[in-house]
């Protein structure tokens, strides 16, 4: 379930009151691509789910609350495979201008920004090095900067 945001409904608002539609089907149209451009802002989670035998894992989501994305991990889970949530940011949120696009290396070699102290929501701070090779994950517990 989502539950709209004032600036949502202040898009979808706009398009209703503005009176430039020849009719309801052309104002459908519009009201779709702005629904969808807005939804494009929100950060999310995504759930990977793959088989046991194997390291590919496939994408899946956007899930809006946790709560939905964690019931899909569960459903993954209990017909034997192999599932994790991962946070998905918005469009808006991924390359953020005043942030650099190379992000600095942990001492475990692997970006700062898979490690949990980097991810939002605070939630996730307690994961460690988000990385994993082999099925072995990193035995990296915080974010540290190589120097």
């Amino acid at each position: 379930m989502i539950t709209p945001r004032k600036e949502e409904v202040a898009a979808v608002v706009e398009v209703l009151e503005s009176g430039e539609f020849e009719d309801s089907a052309s104002m459908a149209k519009e009201l779709v691509k702005v629904i969808a451009t807005e939804l494009q802002k929100r950060d999310g989670y995504g759930v990977a789910i793959g088989l046991k035998s194997d390291d590919l894992r496939l994408a899946h989501g956007m899930y809006w609350t946790i709560l939905e994305a964690k019931r899909v991990v569960k459903e993954a889970e209990a017909r034997g495979l192999v599932a994790f949530v991962a946070p998905l940011l918005g469009a808006s949120n991924a390359l953020r201008d005043e942030e650099e696009a190379t992000f600095k290396r942990c001492v475990c070699g692997h970006p700062a920004a898979l490690h949990g102290s980097a991810i939002k929501p605070k939630a996730y701070t307690t994961l460690g090095c988000g990385v994993y090779r082999n099925k072995i994950k990193c035995p990296c517990k915080s974010y540290e900067a190589a120097k």
